[in-house]
């Protein structure tokens, strides 16, 4: 995807040139309504941020065909990721005690709650059923949204700890009393506090997710305030808008 206004072409890629930023749901909608018109075996999301090997690659590809072959209700896969800015691996998201956790158990494909988009394979049948991503979402939960309603309409979403993928994250992260909390610009301070409560108001979604991240969503909210006056008014917009649905 090209979001910029100069467009780019080159031969043998489908690119779309956006001429500007429609948010991550669009641009992956566009190329996933692609690749199921093209009878696509796999769908596979990825960022500019995101680096594999090409042998990673078919490691890859092979593990999550394996996966859909096994089992036709696994609607996506996806690797584990090594954040290169922070030096950090990170698991799959398990529930843990009133917070979402990131854990790993041996080096054998392991269900999970959900994934990143960059990484991700989706099985192109499962997509057929679940539906394309939220682009009322924008940029955050996109990736969480999709898979939990997957899971809400009984597929399984697994990870792949025998693949793992270089990843560099968008932000750094602040100590705030007893956390280490991400530190976004109030662009997606926005984004994060109106998605968080427009998932809270959808049915299908967990009540459990929904407790574990209303906790840490007033932790990172009472951060914010405390170090940016200027989160304040990000904040009470964010919830306006998500009260009246508004883009």
């Amino acid at each position: 995807m090209n979001n910029n206004t100069q467009s780019v072409y080159l031969e043998s890629i489908k690119i779309f040139n956006n001429g500007s930023n429609f948010g991550i749901a669009k641009a992956l909608n566009q190329g996933i309504e692609f690749a199921l018109d093209n009878n696509s075996d796999q769908i596979l999301l990825f960022d500019q941020d995101s680096f594999l090997t090409s042998d990673e690659l078919i490691v890859l590809s092979n593990t999550a065909s394996e996966l859909f072959s096994s089992d036709n209700k696994i609607a996506a896969a996806g690797p584990m990721f090594f954040e290169s800015n922070t030096n950090q691996f990170h698991g799959f998201a398990q529930y843990g005690v009133l917070k979402i956790k990131k854990e790993v158990s041996g080096n054998a494909p392991q269900p999970c709650l959900f994934l990143i988009s960059s990484g991700t394979v989706l099985s192109p049948k499962c997509v057929r059923h679940v539906g394309l991503m939220d682009e009322l979402l924008f940029i955050d939960y996109v990736d969480v949204e999709w898979c939990l309603r997957a899971a809400s309409l009984g597929y399984k979403i697994y990870g792949m700890p025998n693949v793992i993928m270089s990843h560099e994250v968008g932000y750094f992260k602040k100590q705030f009393l007893w956390y280490k909390i991400p530190y976004h610009s109030q662009f997606r301070l926005y984004f994060q506090t109106r998605n968080s409560l427009i998932m809270y108001m959808r049915g299908y979604i967990p009540l459990r997710w929904k407790i574990c991240d209303m906790i840490y969503c007033m932790k990172r909210t009472l951060f914010y305030i405390c170090i940016d006056i200027e989160s304040i008014k990000t904040i009470f917009r964010a919830v306006s808008d998500a009260i009246t649905f508004k883009k």
